[in-house]
């Protein structure tokens, strides 16, 4: 299970930005946030899904260059952080289209990003996943069924 796809930088932060208070509370248990990166093979769109059974949250990642492989990872709120302290926020929007970046798994386990727009090129970040708790924890899709289009697998 590799996956590759090209999105924008602000695509990017928008999501984990709307999703990371939904995982990131004081009444949050660590052991039931949960973070999943949903990337379905041709579509123009990736879903970042999040909940801690108290709060749901989805949003959209507008991909620019979609991947040939679906995947379902699992993220921590910690390498969200990690992620937007890499990648800040521009405020400078005469260069805003030009930032891409490039999210890839080289390995499973892992998933790398980076920026392929030419502007900081080079920077990068290889973050770890941890396993997917599908089995103890595979109400996901369930919760935020219906903040999506498609009714949860």
């Amino acid at each position: 299970m590799t996956f590759a796809f090209t999105t924008s930088w602000e695509g990017w932060r928008r999501a984990l930005t709307a999703v990371l208070p939904h995982v990131d509370r004081k009444d949050s248990s660590e052991a039931l946030s949960r973070v999943r990166l949903d990337v379905t093979a041709g579509s123009d769109v990736a879903l970042v899904w999040a909940t801690n059974l108290v709060t749901s949250a989805v949003a959209r990642i507008p991909l620019l260059a979609p991947s040939d492989e679906s995947a379902l990872v699992e993220l921590e709120p910690g390498t969200i952080k990690k992620i937007l302290v890499m990648f800040p926020e521009v405020s400078d929007s005469i260069v805003a289209p030009e930032r891409v970046l490039t999210i890839t798994q080289p390995r499973e386990r892992l998933i790398q990003i980076e920026d392929t727009s030419g502007l900081f090129a080079g920077q990068e970040i290889t973050v770890p996943t941890p396993v997917m708790p599908s089995d103890r924890f595979p109400d996901v899709p369930f919760l935020l069924g219906s903040h999506i289009d498609k009714p949860p697998a």
